[in-house]
């Protein structure tokens, strides 16, 4: 698995010796985010929720 986090560029800025793009998205590891946190522009990427299913109805019959 790899050890970098995603985050989302919320300002202008420059990250890996090049600018970036607002809404553009940069992996950055724990030690590289450490460092370009404090400066701000930027908001980590979180996945969305799975919806919420309801469980499926069991079928009259044998058992598998």
């Amino acid at each position: 698995m790899s050890d970098t986090v995603q985050y989302r560029i919320t300002t202008r800025r420059p990250i890996g010796g090049r600018m970036r793009a607002v809404g553009e998205i940069v992996a950055l590891t724990k030690r590289e985010a450490e460092a370009e946190l404090p400066w701000g522009g930027l908001e980590r990427v979180v996945a969305p929720a799975a919806p919420v299913e309801e469980p499926a109805q069991a079928k009259p019959g044998r058992k598998p």
